[in-house]
């Protein structure tokens, strides 16, 4: 009766734990969708403002890019959730490594497209605070740097700073990037007579 508990213990242990890992790929899966219509957004205020540099092309990729690896990573942690009891362990191992690498290194590397991008852009166009721009260019390198994590561990600890880091980042762009460009005072536009 002891060992029928046991196994039933067990049973529910694996249930609760695929129930959590489903759980964990839904809300991934989600977070997919704001990046890409964020990056939609942000490319098409950067039209808006006038800038036709391919730093505002390279941004919208990385933005897909990025949202494309967040639901790919999303997709193999929600199959390996349904793997049954007796699934061969190099299944659930490769599932497992599939949504670390594209949650991981393919989405620090593309999402830090979506940075340098955005970052570049508003340097050169003086759209953003030097120092918004500045961070932003670190978090990409933090980015490119971590693409050794498919070749040696070590660097897998960059991959929350780009996360996390970048998110908050982004945000800090949102609210800073102009609806409007300025106008300078070199401008060769006509002004308007005075009255």
């Amino acid at each position: 009766m002891n060992a029928g508990a046991d196994g039933g213990l067990v049973a529910l242990d694996e249930h609760v734990l695929g129930t959590v890992i489903k759980l964990g790929a839904f809300l991934l899966f989600a977070s997919a969708v704001p990046l890409a219509l964020c990056a939609a957004v942000l490319y098409r205020r950067l039209r808006a403002l006038g800038i036709t540099a391919p730093g505002s092309a390279i941004m919208l990729v990385g933005g897909v890019l990025a949202s494309g690896a967040l639901s790919l990573s999303a997709m193999f942690a929600w199959s390996g959730g349904h793997l049954p009891a007796d699934a061969p362990p190099a299944l659930a191992r490769a599932l497992r490594d599939l949504s670390f690498l594209s949650g991981g290194p393919a989405y620090a590397v593309t999402y830090a497209l979506l940075i340098a991008g955005i970052s570049v852009t508003g340097l050169l166009a003086g759209l953003l605070p030097r120092a918004v721009t500045w961070t932003g260019l670190l978090l990409a390198a933090v980015g490119m740097v971590s693409t050794p994590t498919l070749l040696a561990s070590g660097f897998e600890y960059l991959l929350p700073v780009v996360r996390f880091g970048g998110i908050v980042w982004l945000l800090f762009v949102a609210a800073l990037l102009p609806r409007t460009r300025p106008r300078t005072a070199h401008s060769n536009e006509p002004h308007p007579a005075a009255p």
